[in-house]
């Protein structure tokens, strides 16, 4: 939600987002061809909250898009990753989607030669070291598991 809104929200079931919302909308990054929107449908479905909703989403291109509308205040809150929320001064988390309404979100990576290059390793062992690991976790993103393990 915009830093200055009043709106608050939690999805622990005691009033519908709908409720919320009233007649303002909801920005996402399209339900029906983006994956962050994929993702935010099926969470709300699966919450039961979709159904409430369909009439006041606020399409964007992509998750980006959806969070500017909520920073110009054209939508009074948005569903968008944690680490781009975490980038707008201008906006404030209200909740994060149950871990039980939706499956993992993943971005996988893999060696697709027979006999990838030695910097493959380095660059896998890179991307697991502490190091990263903390700033990916300051940044909204879980650390990534060493695939080797």
């Amino acid at each position: 939600a915009p830093l200055n809104s009043l709106i608050a929200y939690r999805f622990d079931g005691a009033r519908s987002l709908g409720t919320v919302l009233g007649n303002d909308w909801l920005a996402l990054a399209d339900p029906d061809h983006v994956p962050a929107g994929l993702y935010a449908r099926a969470g709300l479905e699966k919450l039961g909250l979709w159904q409430d909703l369909q009439g006041r989403i606020a399409r964007a291109a992509n998750v980006r898009a959806a969070l500017a509308l909520v920073v110009r205040g054209e939508a009074s809150v948005g569903v968008v990753y944690e680490s781009d929320a975490k980038t707008e001064p201008r906006v404030r988390i209200l909740d994060r989607f149950p871990a039980s309404s939706h499956l993992p979100v993943r971005y996988m990576m893999a060696a697709i030669e027979k006999q990838p290059a030695p910097d493959v390793g380095v660059y896998m062992d890179f991307l697991t070291s502490a190091s990263v690991r903390a700033i990916l976790t300051k940044h909204g993103f879980l650390p990534p598991r060493d695939p080797r393990h």
